[in-house]
């Protein structure tokens, strides 16, 4: 004897699969999340640039090594931005960085494209946390 399954049935179960998988899908985010490395690097190399600008004694090699090797490890590991935050906290890096020279078209220009890409995705993520 064979049983046949209706459409209905079978578009119903289908339904019913995003609920399955959002639970893991969620975890796993989280996890992804959790584990990146690249807001915290980040963090560390603005504040040894912080602590190098507020050094005010004799040559602060110390602190100069500490920025570098921060540096280095952001260069080095080339963290990719796992979250929407990530990627957030990359652009808003670059934002901030002098090499920017707005005398120049150029320059305008690779600002502007970053800065739209950042508005974008802080636009589509303040509308998935809503």
């Amino acid at each position: 004897m064979t049983k046949t399954t209706s459409r209905r049935a079978i578009l119903a179960g289908a339904a019913a699969l995003p609920a399955l998988a959002a639970p893991a899908l969620a975890s796993a985010l989280a996890a992804v999340s959790s584990a990146s490395p690249l807001i915290p690097m980040l963090r560390s190399y603005e504040a040894a640039i912080v602590a190098v600008n507020n050094w005010t004694g004799p040559d602060d090699e110390d602190g100069d090594d500490k920025m570098h090797i921060a540096l280095f490890d952001l260069v080095e590991h080339n963290p990719p931005a796992a979250t929407a935050q990530d990627a957030l906290a990359a652009l808003d890096f670059a934002l901030a960085d002098e090499m920017f020279d707005q005398r120049f078209a150029c320059h305008q220009l690779v600002w502007q494209m970053i800065r739209a890409a950042r508005d974008y995705i802080a636009a589509t993520e303040s509308a998935v946390q809503s």
